[in-house]
């Protein structure tokens, strides 16, 4: 099959941070104006993913507490990802959140729920159905069955949901590989740009996507 190659420019630290900040604007533009937009982002290690996932959600809480609505946050691991990241969310807010159940922080009108795939909320009702934004961090860790079959039914009807997903380059088949592909596919095609490189590529300063031209 023939490959078509994309090519993200990778040229040094400032490059990287350019990524990460082209990332938050993109995803919080589309979360205020209602775009309902996807996007991707690969860094080099997880603990970059729970450092940039972690500002935003911070920011958007704060801008949507007057506003309202619902963000939450899914990750593979209850102890070691979704723990952590509430725990971190609850020191950097300022006074006058309040925690909903065990996994939801409320910061005025606005959420933030947070979702584990090896724990999954026992009751998850309407106010626990995001309208804002979806973040699926260390998405490499994440099959595409699983999102598909316990997430996607849940935000089908959410047309002004923005998703975002985090990931690390693996080489094996996930839910980020898959999406990166897709998000690479529509670039290619003259979209705007829905996946941002945030990983350090040591062996050149370039990194290249392999894959299936389309038809």
């Amino acid at each position: 099959m023939a490959q078509l190659t994309v090519l993200h420019p990778r040229e040094s630290s400032s490059s990287i941070q350019s990524e990460i900040d082209e990332f938050g604007r993109s995803v919080i533009d589309s979360v205020v104006n209602r775009k309902g937009l996807t996007f991707s982002i690969e860094v080099s290690d997880e603990s970059e993913i729970a450092n940039i996932s972690g500002r935003l959600e911070k920011f958007l809480l704060l801008l949507s507490a007057a506003s309202g609505g619902t963000m939450a946050r899914v990750a593979p691991r209850f102890s070691d990802d979704t723990l952590p990241a509430l725990a971190s969310l609850t020191r950097e807010l300022p006074a006058g959140w309040k925690a909903e159940g065990e996994r939801t922080i409320r910061y005025g009108r606005a959420r933030q729920v947070f979702v584990s795939v090896d724990r999954p909320l026992q009751r998850s009702g309407a106010e626990s159905r995001p309208d804002r934004l979806l973040e699926v961090v260390s998405a490499h860790q994440v099959t595409a069955d699983w999102f598909q079959t316990r997430v996607q039914p849940r935000i089908a009807d959410q047309t002004e949901l923005t998703v975002a997903y985090y990931g690390v380059a693996t080489g094996g088949q996930s839910l980020f590989s898959e999406v990166t592909e897709d998000h690479l596919r529509m670039e290619s095609h003259g979209d705007e740009r829905h996946h941002f490189n945030a990983a350090i590529n040591a062996d050149s300063g370039w990194l290249h996507y392999g894959l299936p031209a389309a038809v």
